[in-house]
């Protein structure tokens, strides 16, 4: 009988996947290096502003904020000089390192509205300072919102949502990443970003080991782990976690055994392996990145490695 370590977790990850530039990980390099970037080394992109909406409140409370949006995006036009129906250019005033914004939003069934500015250690960005210039410029021009019904058909007291500032990744070759939203995502300014080049893994990787007590047990399991790749390719000693979702506890007993196996198998392939960097417009830089390691024994071959 086959033990099965987190029957239907459902991780929204195929391999491995670097986490972007806008999250609160990402990217860190010399800053020596990034301060002096080749002017070709930069590709001109599209920054859009996005909302996000607790998907608990339906979407029309979505769609209220993405009218609202609309009014933020024209008041920050006019901010940056742009005549009606051009897309301004974000630069000189906000540099590649600063288009990241998050401004936290609330409106109130009275009219009231009020926001404040999702900050990063080093405070906000430069995005985030336009997007709360904006939404002051867009109420002073008379940007008001309408609140929707909530699950029972009544008005809701208040409405909190983010509005937020992305763009895509862009390769050495000037192609920029496909973006999915949420919902509608709205051109707010372009900007000239550097490319950018994930964490490679390397063609020949050491193979997994498969721990001999889970297999005999028939155990299966799958684990996600979060580390760091440094700017020679080496895994960062102490940076590995394995990622739980929420409310998920770890297994006891036999299972919590077979697990700690496994978990150590993925800790000597990775510290075991050597990456290829990622980097930044030719830019060494250190990485956070998730990759998810699969133990599954196939009926036809129980001989047969892990998969990655």
């Amino acid at each position: 009988m086959r033990i099965h370590l987190f029957t239907g977790l459902l991780f929204a990850l195929l391999g491995a996947r670097a986490l972007s530039a806008q999250d609160s990980t990402g990217f860190v390099a010399s800053e020596s290096c990034l301060d002096h970037l080749p002017p070709g080394a930069f590709f001109q992109v599209g920054v859009y502003a996005y909302v996000h909406v607790d998907p608990g409140l339906g979407k029309q409370a979505r769609f209220a904020a993405e009218d609202f949006l609309q009014a933020v995006v024209e008041a920050a036009a006019r901010l940056l000089g742009a005549p009606p129906g051009v897309l301004p250019r974000g630069d000189p005033t906000l540099t590649w390192k600063q288009l990241a914004g998050s401004l936290r939003v609330t409106a109130y069934a009275d009219g009231r509205m009020n926001w404040i500015a999702d900050s990063t250690p080093h405070g906000p960005t430069a995005a985030t300072r336009l997007l709360a210039v904006a939404v002051s410029d867009a109420r002073r021009n008379g940007a008001t919102m309408m609140l929707p019904q909530d699950a029972r058909g009544q008005a809701l007291d208040s409405l909190t949502f983010l509005i937020r500032t992305t763009h895509p990744r862009v390769s050495e070759a000037g192609t920029p990443d496909s973006m999915t939203f949420e919902g509608t995502a709205i051109p707010i300014f372009s900007a000239p970003v550097p490319w950018e080049e994930a964490v490679r893994f390397p063609r020949r990787a050491p193979q997994l080991w498969y721990p001999d007590d889970a297999r005999a047990s028939m155990a299966t399991a799958t684990v996600v782990e979060r580390f760091t790749v440094d700017t020679t390719g080496r895994v960062v000693p102490g940076s590995i976690h394995e990622v739980w979702p929420a409310g998920v506890k770890p297994p006891m007993g036999d299972l919590g055994r077979y697990w700690d196996e496994f978990v150590a198998s993925t800790h000597k392939w990775l510290y075991s392996g050597r990456f290829s960097p990622a980097r930044i417009g030719g830019c060494r830089v250190q990485q956070v990145v998730e990759q998810r390691f699969a133990f599954d024994l196939r009926p036809d071959d129980t001989d047969a490695p892990p998969a990655l």
